[in-house]
């Protein structure tokens, strides 16, 4: 096996191989917003077409609208300013308010583990922020690395599920208003709302003139 094989087998996740648990929660969470915005798909998909059940365009449509954008901001932004009038004038904005509220509180919280850097220091697993250093643009940075528990992940993971709850509500009460088929058969009862957990502290990076700013 060639040396940089090995050395890539046994360093490419060395920090998050000693906090298996954790490793294995942040994938979880990275790969679970792939599915938020599908879920966000849907209800692009229920506001373009009251029958898109006979017509598969609303559906090839609403793919090229949403992943022709780069950047789950982007596609959260163009989303909205499809979704937000036909839900308003279906007097729905409070669930999709609120779904859309969760969802982006996910992207944020998807960006800081595919954006972020970890470390294991001492038994605990700490991550770094390198998008609040990115923005910086001061001639010294520092990374201040935040500590990560399994409870917090455990805790993001439950709202994860609460995001996909709200966008499943939001998306059968449009298709219940304008007289679409529901695609699981059911009304769907609005979930129990739960705060987005906190993502922690914001790293202190050092501004141009030598003092820590937030």
């Amino acid at each position: 096996m060639p040396l940089s094989a090995i050395v890539m087998q046994h360093s490419l996740l060395i920090q998050l191989d000693k906090h298996p648990q954790e490793r294995d929660l942040i994938g979880k969470l990275i790969l679970a917003y792939g599915e938020l915005e599908f879920m966000l798909l849907d209800m692009v998909r229920a506001t373009l077409g009251e029958n898109h059940d006979e017509d598969p365009n609303t559906t090839v449509t609403a793919v090229r609208i949403l992943y022709r954008l780069r950047s789950e901001a982007n596609r959260l932004s163009v989303a909205d300013a499809i979704i937000r009038p036909k839900m308003a004038a279906h007097d729905l904005l409070k669930p999709y308010c609120e779904a859309f509220q969760a969802i982006f509180a996910c992207k944020n919280i998807r960006n800081r583990y595919a954006h972020g850097q970890f470390v294991s220091i001492k038994g605990h697993l700490r991550i770094g922020d390198l998008d609040a250093v990115a923005k910086t643009t001061g001639p010294e940075v520092q990374i201040n690395f935040q500590l990560l528990t399994l409870e917090h992940l455990k805790k993001e993971f439950e709202y994860f599920a609460y995001a996909e709850h709200t966008l499943i509500h939001a998306t059968n009460q449009l298709r219940l208003k304008t007289g679409q088929k529901l695609p699981l058969g059911a009304v769907i009862p609005k979930p129990q709302k739960i705060p987005a957990p906190k993502l922690g502290n914001r790293p202190k990076v050092r501004s141009p003139q030598g003092k820590k700013k937030a």
